[in-house]
């Protein structure tokens, strides 16, 4: 099986989208490549989530020896990696993480959390909840458990 995926991606990843996933990566699921995989480049020790959106020329991928330290990037769950986009070396972006457009990722990008700029800065963080927000979620979400109970008492569902 391995050898048909050795020939499938010769000639059609390589060739005809001129781009490079090894199958030793590990890929979520539903990857989306807008521009067909166009020139993206993923190390073969890459792990990526679900729903990720890589746009054309990103590169995924280690650091050359002596440069830093060794190791490939984790790149977590509905992440989207602007064009020509550049994720080096043991990384790990967090979920819901969107890196911006020719953007050099070298360090650790929160959840939640913009990236953009050689080498990229976190320009956004999404805020912690307070307690009291937290609070104020858990009994709206406890009273709307108690009305949807209330309004199926006496029925069988």
């Amino acid at each position: 099986m391995l050898f048909l995926y050795a020939i499938v991606d010769y000639l059609f990843v390589r060739t005809i989208l001129n781009c490079e996933i090894p199958a030793a990566c590990r890929i979520g699921r539903n990857l989306r490549l807008p521009h067909g995989g166009r020139g993206v480049v993923i190390d073969r020790d890459a792990v990526i989530g679900d729903h990720v959106t890589l746009y054309h020329q990103v590169t995924i991928g280690r650091i050359m020896e002596g440069f830093g330290k060794s190791g490939s990037p984790v790149i977590g769950h509905h992440v989207v990696v602007g064009s020509g986009a550049k994720i080096l070396g043991p990384v790990h972006v967090g979920d819901h993480a969107k890196i911006e457009a020719n953007s050099v990722v070298l360090r650790d990008v929160p959840e939640d959390a913009t990236a953009v700029g050689i080498p990229a800065k976190i320009i956004y963080e999404a805020p912690e909840p307070d307690a009291e927000e937290a609070e104020e979620a858990a009994e709206d979400a406890e009273s709307a458990d108690n009305s949807d109970s209330a309004a199926h008492a006496g029925y069988e569902i």
